[in-house]
């Protein structure tokens, strides 16, 4: 289905997503299906490591996308495709664009929680640590009161491990160390064992930090 987000799952995953989702393309008889399955194509090409062949599905959707849903989607899937591919300035201006749907046409919790973490990758990736705790402390406010759990965990996993990156004081790594495990045992239970792993990993290295 349009909309998974593979930032933390592992290629198995992408590989059974894009079996899925190009199942879904031949048999789809609208526009809208067209739309979705070409998305969903883009993100498992995008988490399978082919920017380019991600792009060219999502040029393919643009066409169909005209759904406020989809209409907020595209450019934030896009966004995730740019920023994986190192390309972080376009990667915010596909985030905003997102954002600027998503806040008044189709308040997507979780999308717009998953644009606000993108952004911070974007802010870290340029060595703004500042910026970055922003949005990421925008993302968890966002997610925080949703019933969205495993979004919620991605988020905070991500928001730990970038205080990893950039470590602060002793208090704020073994606050961050507390949850990025809290996190780990929510992406476990959901069997993301890729992400838990990162997770726990990032844990020991906060508390190595604290001590």
């Amino acid at each position: 289905a349009a909309g998974a987000d593979f930032a933390a799952e592992d290629y198995e995953a992408a590989r059974e997503h894009a079996a899925a989702a190009q199942a879904a393309f031949d048999r789809c008889g609208s526009r809208t299906g067209l739309a979705r399955a070409a998305i969903a194509l883009g993100e498992a090409h995008s988490a399978l490591g082919d920017p380019v062949r991600a792009t060219q599905y999502f040029d393919l959707a643009a066409a169909s996308a005209t759904t406020p849903e989809l209409v907020g989607l595209l450019p934030a899937v896009r966004a995730e495709n740019s920023l994986r591919a190192g390309r972080t300035s376009e990667a915010r201006a596909f985030f905003h664009t997102a954002l600027e749907h998503l806040g008044h046409k189709w308040p997507d919790t979780g999308l717009i929680g998953r644009v606000y973490a993108g952004l911070a990758d974007c802010r870290a990736a340029n060595g703004d640590r500042e910026g970055a705790l922003r949005n990421y402390a925008r993302a968890v406010k966002t997610l925080r009161d949703s019933e969205l759990a495993l979004p919620f965990a991605m988020v905070r996993a991500s928001w730990a491990a970038l205080l990893a990156s950039f470590p602060g004081t002793r208090d704020e790594a073994r606050e961050a160390a507390e949850i990025a495990t809290e996190a780990a045992s929510t992406l476990q239970s959901a069997g993301a064992r890729a992400a838990e792993a990162r997770a726990r990993d990032v844990a020991l290295k906060l508390r190595a930090i604290a001590e």
